[in-house]
């Protein structure tokens, strides 16, 4: 390895901690049965972030790590790319949904999976729960997939993957390090009929929007955060993600929809949000800067003057308040 300096360092124990979070899933996903859900569909946007950073920070300081080749590239950039579906304008996104919505119904309908044998309904739309929180659901999913096509045969994904576990290995130095997390967390699948189900207030797109909102919100301040039992990088870095793209957005949906969504856009910080997307830490940081102890190194100091701890906790507070306003106005009271 050639010398890197002390913050070009730290962004590496990040990409190692990313590398680290990502192998721990897939020990989940070979050991525990318990966690019957999406789980690793539902971190697609996060794993792109991952492989397509650290792919290019590699690169640019000069590691031997392994190189995308230019169909991996196409691949990783678009997934990478969901991550920002919540920057879209409020009306794209709700088509987009709405588009996505179609294609899993048009699929769907003429299987009659079967409510019972004496209806002719169907579902069309599957959602997990953790906790007795909706945490996923597929057409959120759908969206994360470039050109995904039902009935696509999954060993393509597969195969596609494999250069994310070499990125992992390497990273990771042949390691095989896991996160403490809860064997005894369970999450389940289940599928309704989004146009007639007992769930929702109505099954209007922009209430369907908002459940997609909320999925995404719960995946990450109730799964994964219940999921691993230690503090962890990922739990800032995905929340503050989403955070930073659902304060423009919340905007928005007031003015369309008439809402009165509250969130305090307080620690929307664009510097911030590039340095743990791209792993760019030497935009912002110097050696004086770092703080060993700190699970960002100091960045969260030189950025907003506050601990790791103190704005985790802001942008959780602003999470689960916006999940609890969905939650108010979507949900039957039977839910």
């Amino acid at each position: 390895m050639k010398q890197l300096n002390k913050v070009q360092l730290l962004a590496l124990s990040l990409i190692r901690e990313d590398a680290k979070f990502i192998y721990t899933f897939v020990e989940i996903s070979r050991n525990q049965k318990k966690l019957n859900s999406n789980y690793i569909c539902m971190l697609l946007p996060y794993i792109g972030i991952f492989a397509h950073g650290s792919e290019m920070w590699g690169k640019k300081v000069n590691l031997d790590i392994p190189i995308f080749n230019e169909k991996e590239r196409q691949f990783y950039t678009n997934v990478r790319q969901s991550h920002k579906l919540f920057e879209m304008n409020y009306t794209k996104l709700k088509e987009k949904i709405n588009l996505h919505y179609k294609k899993a119904d048009y699929y769907f309908q003429p299987h009659k999976k079967l409510f019972s044998e004496t209806t002719d309904k169907y579902y069309n739309v599957g959602y997990d729960i953790c906790n007795e929180k909706y945490c996923g659901n597929t057409i959120l999913i759908d969206t994360h997939l470039p050109d995904f096509k039902f009935g696509t045969n999954p060993i393509i994904y597969k195969k596609i993957s494999i250069i994310v576990g070499q990125l992992v290995n390497k990273y990771m130095c042949g390691k095989k390090e896991i996160y403490n997390y809860d064997v005894n967390l369970n999450s389940s699948m289940f599928d309704f009929n989004f146009s007639d189900n007992k769930i929702f207030v109505d099954n209007s797109i922009e209430t369907f929007s908002y459940f997609t909102i909320l999925c995404a919100i719960n995946f990450i301040i109730e799964f994964i955060d219940k999921l691993f039992i230690d503090e962890i990088p990922q739990k800032l870095k995905y929340s503050y993600i989403l955070y930073y793209y659902l304060c423009g957005l919340v905007d928005e949906i007031n003015i369309v929809d008439g809402t009165k969504f509250v969130i305090d856009n307080t620690l929307v910080d664009s510097r911030f949000r590039n340095c743990i997307a791209h792993y760019g830490l030497g935009q912002i940081m110097t050696s004086n800067d770092i703080i060993e102890d700190d699970l960002f190194g100091g960045l969260t100091n030189k950025i907003f003057n506050m601990n790791y701890l103190e704005v985790k906790n802001f942008v959780y507070e602003q999470l689960q308040n916006l999940e609890q306003q969905i939650e108010n106005i979507i949900f039957l009271s039977s839910k």
